[in-house]
């Protein structure tokens, strides 16, 4: 991850105009890799892990369309062509996101804790994309790499998702969280037979 959170500045420490605007057409094609990725994480997960890995990956893409919308409404510009990705990758990530939620809440996990466990991955890795995207500004679309960067590292936010939702240590901290979701046992309430 931190590479690719290095790669515009270390590749490009002084871009100028038309710098490798390969990069610009490139995204599409990483999108529809995201996406398509997305739909097989979807089905080939199975169980509680695959209840973790989509909700997170869904809550993941929709706070990435989000802060896309937000990032057009602070600092793009509709009648600049760089910012076209603000405008149409909102949507298509969005409807991906919202149909792994959907999967994972139909799949009919018999616990809650593995649901919030999904969605507070993605939500804490969104969160780290908002601030990446936000904190670039329209310098990532309006010089090289030309967002490629921002849409690269939620590639590697996705590929994220999946090893947390698999890993043991992660799902250590699942116990506690359904105990905390579950809230205190009452004990008092117990009669006695005589």
């Amino acid at each position: 991850m931190l590479a690719v959170i290095a790669f515009p500045f270390v590749v490009f420490p002084h871009p100028r105009t038309n710098d490798a605007s390969w990069l610009a057409d490139a995204q599409w094609p990483l999108v529809l890799v995201e996406i398509a990725g997305a739909v097989v994480v979807y089905a080939v997960f199975r169980g509680e892990r695959g209840a973790v890995i989509r909700m997170g990956l869904g809550v993941l893409l929709v706070g990435s369309a989000l802060t896309l919308v937000v990032s057009l409404l602070v600092f793009g510009n509709l009648s600049n062509d760089r910012f076209a990705p603000l405008v149409f990758f909102p949507p298509v990530l969005a409807i991906t996101g919202i149909a792994g939620i959907v999967v994972a809440v139909a799949a009919g996990v018999r616990h809650r804790r593995e649901l919030i466990l999904g969605a507070y991955i993605g939500l804490v890795l969104a969160l780290g994309f908002a601030a990446w995207t936000l904190t670039r500004g329209a310098r990532a679309w309006l010089q090289a790499p030309y967002g490629f960067d921002v849409l690269l590292l939620l590639l590697v936010l996705g590929v994220g998702v999946v090893v947390l939702g698999t890993s043991p240590n992660v799902w250590a901290l699942a116990a506690p969280l359904g105990r905390l979701i579950a809230g205190p046992r009452r004990t008092g309430d117990r009669r006695r037979s005589k």
